[in-house]
């Protein structure tokens, strides 16, 4: 579930401006797998439980697809492998 996970966060999170590069937003840089799976629970609070936090407008908010993604993936411990 891991890899759905990280394809999710990194092409609406980890985006220019964001969670990426030199200076990430909250110094969390989500184009790293390990910086995912540390921050499960901040990912669920702002992409899943709060949705209008992540990804920031103008882009589209993570479908509910996506959503129960995230929440399969954490629900099954939230681990690189399943």
């Amino acid at each position: 579930t891991f890899s759905g996970v990280r394809t999710i966060i990194q092409t609406n999170c980890a985006i220019s401006g964001c969670h990426s590069g030199s200076s990430p937003a909250g110094g969390l840089n989500f184009t790293l797998d390990c910086t995912i799976v540390s921050s499960w629970d901040r990912i669920k609070a702002r992409a899943v439980d709060a949705p209008t936090s992540m990804p920031p407008p103008p882009n589209p908010q993570l479908s509910a697809g996506d959503k129960q993604k995230i929440l399969d993936w954490i629900a099954a411990g939230h681990r690189y492998t399943d």
